[in-house]
């Protein structure tokens, strides 16, 4: 995320990606401390050892892209295809969690879906009119995603699942995650998550409004990014309303 905020074409979004980088810090402050206190000794050592091949060639890709500046695959491999990952991950893990985790998982899961809203907005007004880009991008989402499947198998085989004991997170994925590089099917709405505590509003038309303005983050067009550079109050100034766990439920953690 870091390395975006020098490609951001504008200033809105120079400044979303600004506070996307405070974000994941949150984030990985506080599934560090949430590691600790599930008796982790070692979180460096732990996260190494259970990182698939395919996700460290993603981060891989991931980081190629940021190096030579290509801004919209970028945004597509960080902000659509990997928050989608994310998203779908952790959807799953919430529900069957320990109370504490699933806390933690539901606070990052609301940060995750404006993070895939900006990127999913951002790209839908680039590519009006740009079949030459949107082409390109379809040639590196089949690579990413390529790699994303192929990371569930292998975390799943890692933990001696059976196959027939595996939920369906390929199936997921793919469902959420846009299947066509176009601004119409950008915004996905055909897959609903189980858990009530991260599910978001139904697809409606015209789109949901949202206490403190915007819409609803399936339903709403590219014009605007769900809660980016918006305010508790909807005033639009300042950055998103942000989720803060409480200092009982996550002992240690630094906000």
């Amino acid at each position: 995320s870091s390395g975006m905020v020098r490609l951001a074409p504008n200033h809105n979004a120079r400044i979303f990606m600004a506070t996307q980088v405070v974000d994941e810090a949150r984030h990985l402050e506080v599934f560090l401390n949430r590691l600790a206190e599930l008796g982790v000794a070692d979180t460096d050592a732990e996260i190494a050892r259970r990182a698939t091949p395919s996700i460290v060639d993603f981060k891989a890709r991931l980081l190629a892209l940021v190096d030579v500046g290509d801004w919209e695959a970028a945004v597509l491999a960080q902000n659509v295809i990997l928050e989608t990952l994310e998203f779908t991950v952790f959807r799953h893990h919430a529900q069957t969690a320990d109370p504490v985790t699933r806390q933690v998982l539901t606070g990052v899961i609301a940060d995750e879906r404006r993070h895939l809203g900006f990127g999913e907005n951002d790209l839908g007004r680039r590519l009006l009119g740009h079949d030459e880009t949107r082409e390109r991008l379809a040639g590196t989402r089949a690579e990413l995603d390529g790699l994303v499947l192929a990371s569930f198998d292998a975390t799943f085989d890692a933990l001696g699942r059976p196959k027939d004991e595996r939920p369906d997170l390929g199936r997921d994925y793919l469902a959420l995650r846009p299947t066509h590089l176009r601004p119409t099917h950008l915004r996905p709405t055909h897959l609903r998550p189980t858990h009530p505590s991260v599910t978001p509003p139904p697809a409606a038309t015209p789109p949901t409004p949202r206490p403190g303005g915007g819409t609803s983050w399936m339903t709403e067009g590219f014009g605007r990014c769900p809660n980016a550079g918006e305010s508790s109050t909807g005033s639009g100034r300042g950055t998103a309303t942000r989720w803060r766990p409480t200092r009982s439920s996550v002992r240690g953690a630094r906000w």
